[in-house]
């Protein structure tokens, strides 16, 4: 025990020291507790003091030694302090629903009793309704059934040698956190013919007594992953066989999926159909070679609904549409020196100079260079400068223009600005359609 701090003279024992006094001074202490709470202190210290004068002898030649036994009281008032009365979570993954093990400790300080000298008592209030269903003494709690899923108030009281208390309230969750594991089936369904859909519900994809939780339910079941979609519509766009994900939701929010198919059939004509049709095409020159790499859309006004890159053979396709009022529209524009030469100069001066006329529609597209819808010198200029690298592109034309194939295309209409480019499409289409294209090269 510290004694620093007591006055004198009943800190220590006070003597007169002479000359020739050589005096030793030690102690032992013999400590004992009272009862809790008792008026008489909570602990009392006998200081059993020696005192040894080496400069004195007996008549057996030893030195005298005088004792005396000091009783100190022990007196505090101040509590124990709790170190970690947070709340806690803990995560149950089964088995099972019913109890989770898990030992819940608190440890306090106080200014006098070290901590094994402090002694615990808890309350346990299961399911935190506010009445107290277990009670126990020690700083851990693990109760024998286990804990149960949900929120529970634990109260800690520590108490020290001194009868000096505290409590603290400490709320203890157990979340389960254990995945439900859906089990799915894949679904056929027939679109109702007086809207062209069908209502789905995710509950539906799911098999019959198959999914599994540790805990009861209620469960829920979505087609998305946030949790917010119970139910679907699907129409004619969604015709055919598709992949789809089904999420199964549990009590506490834990979720997993489970990945199957919907078929969506449409076998009988809806109410407020329309028609649809499949789109298909060709580009190809005037001599039915193939012309790759030509972008061909479809164009409702001014906006591109879709578009198909032509593959090696010429050949282009879209996807099943609903028939509208559309215009496929075929553009090529690169390369505009590929397969230029002068001989085509050649051939475009003796057009001029009528020693050779050019003998096809397309040919005289060819050879109006800048667009003008003539074929005049300001041609053969534009594409001499093209030949000597003066320019990597003309002016005012594209490397391809396209004519419509079911045109008939003529040397007296070639040159007029109504030879058709696109091709209309209407609303009353359906099935296969084509829109086939001829390619010309500017100027080859």
């Amino acid at each position: 025990m510290d004694t620093a701090n007591i006055a004198l003279p009943y800190k220590k024992p006070w003597f007169r020291e002479d000359v020739c006094s050589n005096i030793g001074v030690g102690f032992d202490d013999w400590y004992f507790d009272f009862e809790v709470g008792s008026s008489q202190g909570c602990k009392k210290v006998i200081r059993k003091w020696k005192v040894l004068d080496l400069c004195q002898k007996n008549e057996d030649g030893t030195n005298p030694v005088w004792t005396y036994d000091q009783v100190l009281v022990v007196m505090n008032s101040a509590a124990p302090t709790f170190a970690n009365c947070a709340p806690v979570e803990w995560c149950h993954n089964g088995p099972g629903c019913v109890t989770h093990f898990q030992s819940l400790s608190i440890t306090a300080t106080d200014d006098c009793d070290p901590e094994t000298k402090l002694r615990y008592r808890w309350q346990l209030d299961v399911d935190n309704n506010g009445t107290y269903d277990s009670f126990g003494t020690g700083s851990s709690l693990n109760p024998s059934l286990g804990w149960t899923i949900g929120t529970h108030r634990v109260v800690w009281e520590v108490e020290d040698g001194c009868g000096n208390k505290e409590t603290c309230t400490q709320l203890v969750t157990i979340r389960d956190c254990k995945k439900p594991s859906p089990v799915c089936i894949e679904l056929i369904a027939e679109l109702m013919p007086s809207t062209c859909a069908i209502e789905l519900w995710a509950s539906d994809f799911l098999a019959a007594n198959s999914s599994t939780d540790n805990c009861p339910g209620p469960y829920r079941y979505t087609f998305d992953a946030a949790g917010n979609q119970p139910n679907r519509i699907f129409t004619k766009d969604d015709l055919g066989r598709s992949p789809i994900n089904i999420y199964m939701w549990d009590a506490a929010g834990n979720s997993d999926f489970c990945i199957t198919t919907v078929t969506i059939q449409k076998n009988m004509p809806c109410t407020n159909d329309v028609s649809r049709f499949v789109l298909t095409g060709t580009v190809k020159t005037e001599t039915n070679a193939n012309v790759s790499d030509t972008k061909v859309s479809v164009m409702s006004g001014t906006n591109e609904l879709a578009f198909s890159m032509t593959n090696t053979s010429g050949t282009f396709g879209f996807n099943e549409m609903d028939a509208n009022n559309y215009e496929v529209v075929p553009k090529r524009d690169d390369n505009h020196r590929n397969g230029v030469s002068t001989a085509d100069i050649i051939k475009i001066q003796r057009h001029i100079l009528e020693r050779k006329s050019l003998n096809s529609g397309y040919k005289m597209i060819a050879g109006d260079v800048n667009k003008s819808n003539t074929i005049t010198a300001a041609d053969l200029v534009e594409l001499r400068k093209l030949v000597l690298f003066k320019i990597d592109r003309f002016g005012n034309n594209t490397s391809f223009r396209f004519v419509d194939k079911d045109y008939n295309l003529t040397t007296g209409n070639a040159l007029t600005s109504s030879f058709p480019e696109r091709v209309s499409l209407t609303n009353a289409m359906s099935g296969s359609v084509e829109a086939d294209f001829v390619a010309v090269k500017i100027e080859t």
